[in-house]
């Protein structure tokens, strides 16, 4: 009887250790009006005309993400700036200036350049891209074998590690056509912001968060 008690109080412990030895998701659910406050803070959003039903273009979410390292190039810097782009990228024909400023100060691997040809940057976003962009944003970019996952990603594997870099509470895909909404697509921002990844060469590798970085940007200006 005595044994049987040690054997069960053992479980117990060893149940509770690994309990508390595992890691509490990344997710994290914000109110609608603490991430407008969060990112028109950090100046990727404008806080005037907000509505957290309003379903948001692939055009509006790739807008956020060309704010990350503050805008380089403006409307006045477009002539040959968009000419040396659009050879080097498939971008659409047709857009508005606005939206060719967007393009120029995008993060290079958040649309794959074969993507150009089939993306309308007017249609309303999906939950997947979305997934896509933010997942490609916060990929670890040391090594080859990691950085090619930029390229080729399954639903599943997609989730999955959107899930893991908490970017979203479940992994499971069945609203990954869903148009997302304004306040899907600023708490996913947000969650992205906050991830902690690697960045670098052979050369060097350090922690990455862009939350920090933006903040040291606009300490800076």
């Amino acid at each position: 009887m005595k044994k049987t008690f040690i054997i069960l109080l053992c479980l117990i412990i060893c149940f509770s250790l690994a309990k508390s030895l595992t890691p509490e998701p990344l997710y994290v659910e914000n109110s609608f009006s603490e991430n407008v406050k969060t990112l028109s803070t950090l100046e990727l959003i404008n806080d005037t005309d907000i509505n957290e039903n309003h379903h948001m273009k692939i055009i509006e979410c790739l807008d956020i993400f060309s704010r990350i390292y503050g805008r380089q190039y403006t409307e006045k810097d477009l002539g040959e700036i968009w000419k040396d782009y659009s050879k080097l990228y498939n971008f659409p024909d047709n857009i508005t200036t606005e939206q060719k400023v967007i393009l120029c100060n995008l993060p290079y691997d958040i649309v794959l350049n074969y993507e150009w040809d089939t993306i309308s940057l007017n249609s309303y976003c999906t939950q997947k891209e979305l997934l896509t962009f933010c997942v490609r944003a916060v990929t670890d970019t040391y090594s080859d074998v990691i950085y090619s996952e930029l390229y080729e990603y399954k639903l599943q594997d997609l989730y999955n590690t959107a899930y893991k870099k908490g970017l979203i509470d479940v992994n499971n895909t069945k609203n990954n056509n869903k148009y997302i909404t304004e306040k899907e697509c600023y708490n996913t921002i947000v969650n992205m912001l906050n991830v902690e990844f690697y960045v670098g060469d052979y050369a060097g590798v350090k922690k990455y968060k862009y939350i920090d970085v933006i903040n040291a940007r606009l300490e800076d200006t």
